[in-house]
């Protein structure tokens, strides 16, 4: 008598679709970046990097295509090249270097709503405050988003931006219609 053993290969049908299955959840890295505080910084010192600096090691990250650059405030007020340019040079150099998205700082308001709207206007990204609101009508400022949703190589990731307590740092009168 014959006795058929249990088999211990899968159809090919099976095989296909648990690959399928597999690369369905396939593990993707990613090098998230976020600057903070460079407050215009577009020469080097000897306490830090300046724009020339932080280019070069960012564009060395960009590489591996996997890479997402965010901004978290203060990025324009305080030096000389950015002072004088309302902080556009910087907006210019975050367009260069494909930032995804700005979290909106206290110092963004530095010389008022009028100079962050240019910025803004010029900037391929958006800015983003979840929690900075029009005085007069109470609604979300037009200049900002809440939050982005990034596609970074078929990975969706949700940016919020939140900004602290603007009036702790900047004079109050820069930033008297919003809240």
């Amino acid at each position: 008598k014959e006795v058929n053993a249990p088999q211990t290969t899968l159809p090919s049908e099976t095989i296909a679709q648990q690959e399928t299955e597999s690369a369905k959840h396939e593990l993707v890295v990613l090098d998230i970046f976020a600057v903070n505080d460079l407050h215009g910084k577009f020469a080097d010192s000897d306490t830090q990097p300046g724009v020339d600096e932080l280019s070069t090691y960012l564009k060395n990250a960009q590489q591996t295509g996997n890479t997402i650059l965010l901004a978290t405030g203060d990025m324009w007020q305080g030096s000389s090249e950015s002072n004088l340019t309302g902080g556009l040079i910087i907006t210019e150099w975050m367009n260069e270097m494909d930032f995804a998205a700005m979290a909106v700082g206290g110092h963004e308001f530095d010389w008022g709503e009028e100079q962050l709207i240019k910025n803004q206007e010029m900037e391929e990204f958006p800015f983003l405050a979840i929690n900075v609101y029009d005085r007069q009508t109470n609604a979300q400022v037009e200049y900002c988003q809440s939050s982005v949703v990034l596609d970074q190589n078929g990975v969706q990731i949700g940016i919020i931006g939140a900004m602290g307590d603007c009036y702790n740092s900047i004079a109050v009168a820069q930033v008297k219609d919003v809240y």
